[in-house]
């Protein structure tokens, strides 16, 4: 029998005909709102908490150990500052010896030859793989995490671009 009903016909749609539901399309657009919120960022560094940070090429990037909610325990437990002066960092993140033997782990997990000499360039994606498993203790496929700005540049430091250009924050590829 048809009652002449037509489920979801009125309920919105998301671009690539996937319905969306009005919790999402709120979500997205607090997630725009904080975005423009966030824009005096790239002028001024006032946001930075620990006196390291400077202003990044992104709103993302513009982001304070202090704002960022699992540096906290290491930055108070250590009674630091800045999470770049607590006595694990430099170890974990920024020694050669260790990035490389995770390079070396990574590459043989990968099945990957690993080329040496290794190019700062790789020492550096490590450091910041080193970081967010320090501070996050995990990640998954596709989960990027942003860095703040006082590890960034510290890592930046360390293990300098020979041409001075870096690849910022990007979020995932959605498969």
């Amino acid at each position: 029998m048809d009652y002449g009903l037509q489920p979801y016909v009125r309920e919105p749609r998301r671009e690539g005909g996937a319905t969306a539901t009005p919790e999402a399309h709120a979500d997205e657009m607090e997630a725009d709102l904080q975005q423009e919120d966030r824009q005096w960022r790239l002028a001024t560094n006032s946001w930075c908490q620990c006196g390291e940070c400077q202003a990044m090429p992104s709103t993302d990037e513009c982001l304070c150990c202090h704002e960022l909610d699992s540096c906290l325990p290491k930055i108070e437990d250590q009674v630091v500052d800045c999470i770049t002066e607590h006595h694990e960092f430099d170890i974990i993140c920024l020694h050669p010896g260790v990035l490389r033997t995770a390079l070396i782990a990574r590459s043989d997990i990968r099945r990957n030859d690993l080329k040496e000499p290794l190019p700062n360039a790789a020492y550096r994606l490590q450091a910041y793989r080193q970081f967010t498993y320090w501070v996050h203790e995990r990640l998954g496929k596709g989960v990027r995490r942003v860095i703040p700005a006082c590890v960034v540049l510290r890592i930046r430091r360390e293990f300098p671009s020979d041409d001075g250009t870096y690849t910022g924050f990007l979020e995932a590829e959605m498969e």
